[in-house]
Formats: C-alpha cells, structure tokens, sequence
C-alpha cells in the first residue's frame, strides 16, 4: 500500500532452491518482504519456502546471503530425498483449532524431499518457537523433531509458519488438511492494526502523502485498506463529530468504537458506510479512548492474463497510488465547561 503496509494478509512461498529464489529476488526484493513481514503480513513457507525464511542451516554462525532471516533462528536439514514421511499432531497444536486428522492427529506419507527439521532437545529458538506438528520416522535424522513450526514474538508482525515437508501437493483428505490448517494459522497471526495518529479536535488532518514522500502517517489511503485513528474524550465532552473528504470519486465508509480489533465488524460500532466519499458521524460518547476507521471500499480488479501465468491490474481510478483524504474532530463542551480553555473546538 502507500504507506508501506502490506496489500494481502499472507504470502506462501513453496519449494525449490531457497537460497537462489532468495538472491534472485535481489536486496531490494528480500527488503520488501521483511516490510511485509514487520508490517504485519504472514509468512508461510514449505521446504525451500521454510529455509528461506530464515537464519542459516545447521550449525553456520552468520546470517546466510538471500535468506529472509525474519525467523532468526537455524534450521536443520534432514539429508531425505523424495521419501514418504508420517507427521503427528500434538495434543497442544493449534493447528487443532482449525481442521480435525486422522486416527491419533497423524498424517501419513507426507512428501518429503531434501526439507528441514528443528531439533526439540535444545536450541535457542526453543523459547520462542512453537510446535504445530512432529516428524515420526524412527531410525531417521529428523525423528521427533518438529516437522511444522510457527514464530511471532511482537503483536505488529505477521506470524511465520514453516513446513518442512510437501503437503500442499494433495488436493484431499488430511494432507490438505494440514496445507489448510497451516495457512489458517498463519492467516490468524497478521499483526495488530497501526494507529495512524491521534485526531486533535478542531484540526483537519490531511492524508496526501505519496509513498515517495516517505510520511506513511500522512500518506494517502489504497485500495481495500483500512486507516486506523484514535482521540480522546474527557468527561467535558458534550458532543463529538467526525467527518471525512475527498475529491476523488471513491467510497469511504467511517466506523467509530472502542474496541480497535474489531471496529469494521463489531455491530455495535457506528458507521456510515455507502456510496460516496464524505461522511459524517455525530454522536455523544463515554469518556475514554475512542478509535475511528476509514476505509477504501474501491478494489483494483485482478484479471489474470490469457496465458494464466500472471495477473493484470485493472485501475483507472488510480487506486493503487492511493487516494487523498481529510478526517477532522470536533468535539463540543458541556454547558458548564464552556469557560474552560483548552485545544477543544466548539462544534455548533
């Protein structure tokens, strides 16, 4: 988006040659991708997916040139070439939450070749990393490793989920499942909202900013995306009106709640949704923070080209350099506060 945030909730990358998909993406690319990451997108990866993102292999002490590093530990390989390898649920596994295996949580016969593991016996990424699911292969490197792990340590990331196996080469029963599963974990770990800024009452604040200009506070909204904002409202506060503009012909919709999370689908939030894009709210509210949401309800239509291998973007309204906007905050005393002075504007 404008402003840096990430566009889509999750990327997946599969397998191949991590380290070579990793420098053929040069520093610019794998740059972006950690933003993605660190801005609040998922990360799921199998096999070379699950090197990529991150430290370096087995024992090597530096940080490997075209890897991700944004799970900042070592993996392991397991030295297994196109073998058939069973994987078992824990009990604990979140993985759980989302879709239901087979006899005692096993998944038989995953495909593996020349994939990764992490050892559960020691290792400093033991604090930080938990375990989605186990390899069972006795007699082999990997026995009782983790097979499926995931990683998200700050509320503002994305969450990391690694598969070192091949599961997403079945299209049914339980290693679809599992390809499911993971990616519903690593949907459900997208980083916290970002507060934009605090609305001071009685000033406009102007969203221009173009992604040049390096102001991502400031910058102007995309496609889709939800810009998120907070105020305060003291106990003198009578009444308070939050209003949006714009002179491109886009539907803003403005919600207003004190649950941020949840602001774009709580029912008891308000809102001011339809075609258009000014909007007004004018409402009297509790003391204590309050946050409003704007959104870009336009979307930049994906068509995919006539030979299937890419995506072309339809957008004649200019959406995915975003869209300028204003939202503004008054906010009218009570009757018996009126000889207070302060920044809070009267609103008529």
């Amino acid at each position: 988006y404008p402003d840096g945030a990430p566009r889509f909730r999750m990327i997946y990358v599969n397998g191949g040659g991590a380290t070579n998909h990793g420098k053929s993406l040069e520093l610019s690319g794998r740059q972006t991708l950690r933003q993605f990451f660190n801005a609040g997108g998922s990360y799921c990866g199998s096999c070379a997916g699950s090197f990529l993102s991150g430290r370096n292999v087995d024992s090597s002490s530096n940080r490997r040139l075209g890897y991700l590093h944004i799970f900042p530990y070592n993996t392991l390989n397991t030295g297994l070439k196109k073998e058939q390898l069973d994987h078992v649920i824990p009990d604990d596994s979140p993985l759980l939450k989302y879709r239901q295996f087979g006899t005692e949580n096993r998944v038989e016969g995953v495909y593996h070749n020349n994939g990764n593991w992490m050892s559960l016996e020691k290792g400093e990424h033991l604090e930080h990393t938990e375990v989605l699911a186990i390899y069972d292969t006795p007699g082999k490197r990997p026995d009782q490793g983790a097979a499926i792990w995931a990683y998200k340590v700050k509320a503002e990331t994305g969450r990391v989920v690694n598969i070192g196996s091949h599961p997403e080469g079945v299209k049914t029963g339980d290693h679809l499942s599992l390809t499911e599963a993971c990616f519903l974990y690593s949907l459900d770990g997208t980083g916290v909202p970002n507060i934009k800024g605090k609305l001071v009452a009685g000033e406009m604040r102007e969203m221009l900013a173009d992604t040049t200009d390096k102001t991502p506070a400031f910058a102007k909204i995309g496609d889709g995306q939800i810009h998120h904002f907070s105020f305060q409202v003291e106990v003198c506060i009578a009444k308070t009106v939050i209003d949006i503009s714009t002179e491109v012909d886009v539907q803003l919709n403005l919600y207003l709640s004190q649950d941020l999370s949840g602001i774009t689908t709580d029912e008891r939030a308000y809102r001011v949704t339809g075609a258009g894009g000014n909007k007004s709210l004018r409402v009297r509210l509790a003391p204590g923070t309050w946050y409003v949401a704007v959104e870009c309800a336009n979307r930049v239509r994906a068509v995919k080209d006539d030979s299937e291998s890419y995506y072309v973007y339809d957008d004649p309204q200019g959406l995915l350099n975003g869209v300028a906007y204003s939202v503004g905050l008054q906010q009218r005393l009570r009757r018996r506060y009126l000889r207070v002075v302060g920044p809070v504007a009267s609103v008529k």
